[in-house]
């Protein structure tokens, strides 16, 4: 039953770590009393009730009075433990009514605090809870039900109303009932990668009919998992224990916690497997000691993460719970993938091989293409989550949050994310591969990244950039170039025509810095493709395209017909007036005295008939990147476009369906964490 809770009785008890008195505490915290959850006892009748404190000078002594009955300390606390339990037996009294048990714990001290357990004396029986452990441990990201099955028997002679389960004061789930007496329930708790380190309190209550009272707290510990450090090894993952060199495939589970110990390379040949639900940390550093996860071409990834239990590559400094914040970036590398496909740097030597941008130079691992393999596969990615990235490799030369060199269609990419890279996000360097489900936010420059000829298509994305998060004084939600190399030279084929559909792009400007110049698209060089089916909101200007005095430039491809730029939205951005022309917020970079203006002229007029300047009325907090449902219409129609791109027919604009119950985005990623203000 979804989100019903408790646990093991397999596993251990929760132990306390017990510190000495110190000789002459000075200010330090009083002591927390908590008081177990309201309920209720027989006339007559026993109870044994379960306080909690915490107590900074350490533990001195408790007293326990009581009202509608007498109560006595059953077991004290620690002599100097600074957290622990205190058990109180109540005994009700011979009237039914209210009644309560109030314990004071003194300090080391002589600091005091007190809680008082609400307690209701009955004049029939109570109802009962069974089955559930007192205490638990789980591993963070763990389902209970992956371990054991644990069953709830609760009884009630007056009939049961209701079973309610509460997790760290919020109740999540409640199940009513029309009388029965009796009455067995399933429980699970699926743990998040956040609750590492964490002991979560839940408390199950059950009411009879007549309103008496029954609870009990479970105390599960969530525990972090070991680490394994991986290094820089020349025959990469081969090194590493559990490798398989049968298969020639090493497998990173969840139970595990690994740590890249500068730049880990998966070889040619080799295949590293990354269960659901993995975290894996890299260590702080620049240049040759960045750390960095790199798939040699011929080497694979299979990354296959769930909505439940999402894939996490981050710094060392990340305990996942907020230890750094939100727009941290720099405190490791990041993901690179090389593969064989087809790239545009035909005019190098040898042909078509080029190496990532990001990594020294020297090592052949770091080289990509050369075999134009349009099908070439290393691997999949699906929910993985990439944050705080970005080392500093030398200048010009960061690390991407996702870099992609010459990866072929054969490779599946499904609900990626990059969260605070302090260079591009994704950066494309040739290759077809197509990516459903993209998520961008914080990135320091480029959001989306473009070069060398990429052919693939990116649908259903958001794009989520504030100015206080840039790095760069150029920053873009998309550059978009087909350039082949360092002299920017267009001559390379094939020409980079990729397709861009159902993406967000929003810019949140800090009201006291200014608006900064922040192109959404800037288009150059052989960019021939498309951006179809888009919304794009607060930036300084929509585009940017250049005309050059080179072989062929993307305006070159737009009058070809090649370059699309339809059925979009723009809004909010300087210069674009709603219900009116683009005008002069389109910048056109000419060549010398082409384009005419005339042509641009035209140009404009073609984005003005072919897109919309409307409020597509984002919303705010978790709704940030959610349109209204009147973004469902003029929609481009994809299945004219190259089947091998494997683009879904959706019905609306934009990254996020706004008639779906939650974004697609919801729980897996860093982004809805921090729109969410968890």
């Amino acid at each position: 039953m979804k989100n019903l809770l408790a646990l093991l009785a397999l596993f251990s008890l929760v132990v306390f770590t017990s510190c000495d008195e110190d000789d002459s505490p000075t200010d330090l915290d009083a002591p927390e009393v908590t008081a177990p959850a309201a309920q209720s006892v027989t006339v007559g009748e026993s109870l044994d009730l379960t306080f909690n404190y915490t107590a900074d000078a350490g533990f001195k002594s408790s007293q326990v009075v009581a009202t509608g009955g007498t109560a006595t300390v059953k077991t004290d606390g620690t002599a100097g433990e600074e957290s622990g339990t205190v058990v109180v037996t109540f005994t009700a009294g011979t009237t039914p009514g209210p009644a309560s048990a109030i314990l004071t714990v003194t300090d080391n001290e002589d600091d005091t605090d007190d809680a008082t357990a609400v307690l209701t004396v009955s004049a029939s029986a109570v109802p009962t809870i069974s089955g559930i452990p007192a205490s638990a441990s789980v591993l963070r990201g763990q389902s209970i039900s992956d371990v054991a099955n644990v069953t709830a028997t609760i009884e009630a002679e007056d009939g049961l109303a209701s079973f309610e389960v509460e997790v760290d004061g919020e109740v999540v789930n409640t199940i009513t009932y029309t009388g029965e007496t009796s009455a067995t329930v399933p429980v699970d708790y699926q743990t998040t990668l956040a609750d590492g380190g964490k002991v979560i309190t839940i408390i199950f209550s059950v009411e009879d009919a007549d309103g008496d009272l029954a609870s009990f707290t479970h105390s599960l510990t969530v525990t972090n998992p070991p680490q394994v450090v991986l290094t820089n090894e020349t025959d990469g993952i081969a090194s590493f224990e559990g490798y398989d060199a049968t298969t020639s495939t090493l497998t990173l589970d969840s139970e595990n916690e690994y740590v890249l110990d500068g730049f880990v390379f998966v070889n040619d040949g080799q295949t590293l497997e990354i269960e659901a639900g993995t975290v894996i940390k890299g260590l702080p550093g620049q240049g040759s000691d960045a750390s960095a996860l790199i798939i040699a071409k011929g080497g694979k990834i299979m990354a296959m993460g769930t909505a439940s239990a999402p894939i996490i590559f981050t710094g060392v400094a990340d305990d996942l719970q907020g230890s750094i914040a939100a727009d941290a970036n720099s405190t490791w590398g990041g993901l690179i993938i090389l593969g064989d496909g087809i790239n545009n740097a035909n005019s190098q030597s040898p042909a078509n091989v080029l190496a990532i941008e990001g990594l020294p130079a020297g090592d052949a691992r770091a080289q990509h293409g050369g075999g134009n393999v349009a099908d070439d596969d290393s691997g999949t990615l699906m929910y993985v989550s990439v944050r705080h990235g970005g080392s500093v490799i030398g200048a010009d030369n960061e690390i991407n949050g996702i870099s992609f060199g010459s990866v072929g269609r054969g490779t599946t990419v499904k609900n990626i994310e990059v969260f605070s890279n302090f260079d591009d996000g994704i950066e494309m360097f040739g290759g077809n591969v197509n990516i459903e489900g993209l998520v961008l936010a914080y990135i320091g420059d480029d959001a989306i990244d473009i070069d060398n000829g990429y052919n693939g298509s990116i649908q259903k994305g958001i794009v989520w950039t504030t100015r206080s998060t840039m790095e760069t004084n150029d920053p873009t939600g998309a550059e978009l170039d087909g350039a082949t190399g360092d002299d920017e030279s267009t001559t390379g084929t094939p020409f980079a025509t990729p397709q861009l559909v159902n993406i967000t792009w929003r810019y949140d400007e800090d009201v006291t810095t200014g608006r900064e110049l922040t192109q959404a698209l800037h288009l150059r060089d052989n960019f021939g493709g498309s951006i179809l089916n888009s919304i794009v909101v607060g930036y300084d200007a929509p585009l940017q395209i250049e005309e050059t005095s080179k072989s062929s430039s993307s305006w070159d491809l737009y009058v070809a017909g090649t370059l699309k730029i339809e059925n979009n939205i723009f809004y909010n951005i300087n210069g674009v007036t709603a219900g009116a022309s683009f005008g002069d917020a389109v910048n056109v970079v000419k060549s010398g005295d082409l384009p005419s203006d005339a042509d641009v002229n035209a140009f404009v007029t073609y984005l003005t008939d072919n897109n919309a300047v409307s409020d597509p009325s984002l919303g705010s907090g978790t709704a940030a990147l959610t349109p209204s449902a009147t973004v469902n219409t003029d929609l481009f129609d994809v299945t004219t476009l190259e089947a091998n791109l494997d683009l879904e027919v959706l019905n609306y604009k934009g990254g996020v369906d706004p008639t779906a119950a939650d974004p697609f985005f919801k729980g897996w990623t860093k982004a809805w964490e921090v729109l969410s203000g968890n």
